[in-house]
C-alpha cells in the first residue's frame, strides 16, 4: 500500500517537472533572442558609422575658380552646388555639377562621394539624412522587395535589413517619385522613428531631408505625413506610384496625401517637382506609415523654407 502511495506522488509530481522544464527553456531561447537582438543593434550601428566614415574620406580634391565664376542660386548646375552649407559657399570653390544635364539613354558619372561605397556594394543607389532624426543618416539600395530585408549593406544576416528603393522607381533616367522602405524597428533604428513626423510640432522644428542619388545630391520638404493602408478601405493609400500620367495624376495623389495627413506644412507642390516617399510598416499588419516629400527648387532658399514653417 505504501509503494502504490508512492509511485502514486511520484507520477503526480511529473507534469510540474515537465513545465518548469519547458519553462527553463523558455526563457533560456528569450533570453538568448535578446542578448542575439542586442548585438544586431551594435552591428547596425557600427556598420552604419562605418559607412559614414567612407563618405567623409572620399572626397576628391576641390579646385579654386575665379570669382566671377562661382555659381549663384538658381544656376543650371543644381540647387545644390550653391547650397548655404555648401563647399562653394563657404569657401568659393566648387565640385562637379550636382545635377547632370545629360540625355537619358547617356549614364551621368558618379559622384566623388559614393564611388568606394558603389565598389563595396553595387546595389547602392544614394544616402538618406533626415535633420530630425539623427539615425536616419544611411545608405539605400534596390535590388528587389525581400533581398535586404534581414541583410545589412554587406549581405549579411541582420534583422534591422537596409533602406531599399522600390523596383519602379529609379535614379536615372529618374523618375516623378523615389519610393524608399525600411522596418519600423522598436530599437529606433532604420525607420523606426518616422512615426514622431505625424507630429507637426516636433517634425517643423527641422523639416529637411537630403537624399542624394550616385548620381546627384537633393534637399526635400515635407508635403504630408500620415498613416494609410494598402487595403482598399477609407484609409486607403496607392503608395507604389513612381510616375505620374500627368499634372491630373499628380495632383490627385498629392490631394490624397494631405487629406490623410495628420501635419500641414505651407510647401505648396507643382507638377513636375520631384518627390520622395518614406514607406514603414504600422500596428496593424495592412497599415504603413507614410512621409512624403518634394525636392527644393533651384530658385528656393533652404533657410527660407525653414523659417517658413516656424
Amino acid at each position: 500500500m505504501r509503494a502504490r502511495n508512492y509511485y502514486r506522488k511520484r507520477q503526480s509530481s511529473w507534469p510540474r517537472y515537465v513545465l518548469m522544464a519547458v519553462l527553463a527553456v523558455v526563457m533560456i531561447a528569450s533570453l538568448a533572442g535578446l542578448i542575439d537582438y542586442g548585438v544586431q543593434q551594435q552591428q547596425t550601428q557600427s556598420l552604419h558609422d562605418e559607412l559614414r566614415a567612407s563618405l567623409q574620406t572620399d572626397l576628391p580634391p576641390v579646385t579654386a575658380v575665379p570669382a566671377a565664376q562661382t555659381p549663384q542660386p538658381g544656376d543650371p548646375a543644381g540647387e545644390e552646388a550653391y547650397a548655404p552649407d555648401s563647399p562653394t559657399a563657404q569657401t568659393g570653390v566648387v565640385r562637379p555639377a550636382a545635377t547632370p544635364t545629360l540625355p537619358p539613354w547617356q549614364t551621368p558619372e558618379v559622384l566623388f562621394t559614393y564611388q568606394t561605397l558603389l565598389e563595396r556594394n553595387p546595389d547602392l543607389v544614394g544616402w538618406l539624412k533626415m535633420d530630425r532624426i539623427y539615425r536616419v543618416d544611411f545608405a539605400v539600395v534596390q535590388r528587389d522587395h525581400s533581398y535586404y530585408l534581414r541583410r545589412d549593406f554587406d549581405g549579411k544576416s541582420n534583422m534591422n535589413g537596409t533602406a531599399f528603393m522600390d523596383v519602379s522607381s529609379a535614379i536615372w533616367p529618374r523618375t516623378d517619385n523615389l519610393i524608399i522602405y525600411a522596418h519600423n524597428m522598436k530599437s529606433g533604428e532604420m525607420f523606426g522613428e518616422l512615426r514622431r513626423l505625424l507630429n507637426e510640432d516636433y517634425y517643423r522644428e527641422k523639416p529637411l531631408t537630403t537624399f542624394n542619388t550616385l548620381y546627384e545630391r537633393g534637399t526635400y520638404v515635407p508635403l504630408a505625413a500620415f498613416r494609410c493602408s494598402i487595403v482598399p478601405g477609407e484609409n486607403y493609400f496607392d503608395l507604389c506610384v513612381s510616375e505620374f500620367d500627368g499634372p491630373g495624376g499628380f495632383g490627385a495623389y498629392i490631394d490624397r496625401a494631405r487629406q490623410l495627413s495628420s501635419i500641414h506644412p505651407p510647401y505648396d507642390a507643382q507638377w513636375g517637382d520631384q518627390l520622395l516617399t518614406l514607406v514603414t510598416c504600422s500596428d496593424a499588419d495592412e497599415d504603413r506609415v507614410v512621409v512624403l516629400m518634394r525636392r527644393i527648387r533651384p530658385d528656393e532658399d533652404r533657410d527660407a523654407l525653414v523659417q517658413l514653417w516656424q
